[in-house]
């Protein structure tokens, strides 16, 4: 499964993207007690082994969860490393696209995807249902927070960044549509590949 979704989805981002993969490899390890669900790093994704390898089977729901999670991880090695955002306050245009461009990759099918596909967008309804549960309590923010340190940072990895930020994503592919989103695209990481952004330069491109 690991390797049949990372080869659909990197083919799927490279397309779209109109930039290759960025390195020469990409690893996938489980790592016992990791404190977060999955990361991407340069060239290596790090998943919480309890999450996917500490059960005897697992449910089809877990497997489309599973699936989505490489793509998201995936699609940071553009959206993220091939090109970082500045500072933390665009911290939800990072993660709000992976999770946008995870669900759409799913939704295509492919590989190892297909069976998981007619799932997609009921996984995302799922994600827009969390940031709206937090928008409506007190400790809801703007999408893109204002984040004068680090700590500030960890506090806003949450519904409102994840699950508002790629409705709004998906409501501005909805409003441009996929084709003028990805030539926008193209032409951002064409000009900003192996550099730093914010907010202003992603819209420009679009």
């Amino acid at each position: 499964m690991i390797f049949g979704t990372s080869k659909t989805t990197i083919s799927f981002f490279q397309k779209s993207f109109g930039q290759r993969f960025p390195f020469n490899k990409v690893d996938h390890v489980f790592v016992p007690d990791y404190k977060f669900n999955a990361m991407e790093n340069v060239g290596c994704i790090t998943y919480n082994d309890m999450k996917y390898v500490g059960q005897k089977e697992l449910s089809k729901p877990l497997l489309t969860l599973f699936s989505v999670v490489i793509q998201h991880e995936l699609c940071h090695m553009w959206y993220g490393n091939l090109v970082t955002m500045q500072w933390w306050n665009d911290l939800w245009l990072n993660e709000a696209f992976a999770s946008t461009m995870m669900y759409k990759c799913c939704s295509e099918g492919g590989l190892q995807i297909d069976e998981y596909k007619d799932e997609a967008w009921i996984h995302m309804n799922s994600m827009k249902r969390w940031g709206l549960s937090e928008d409506l309590v007190s400790t809801t923010h703007f999408i893109q927070a204002d984040c004068p340190n680090t700590d500030t940072a960890d506090s806003i990895v949450d519904g409102i960044t994840y699950g508002k930020g790629s409705s709004v994503l998906k409501q501005l592919i909805f409003l441009i549509d996929w084709e003028t989103f990805c030539a926008g695209l193209r032409i951002y990481f064409k000009k900003h590949k192996w550099g730093n952004t914010k907010l202003d330069d992603f819209i420009r491109c679009m």
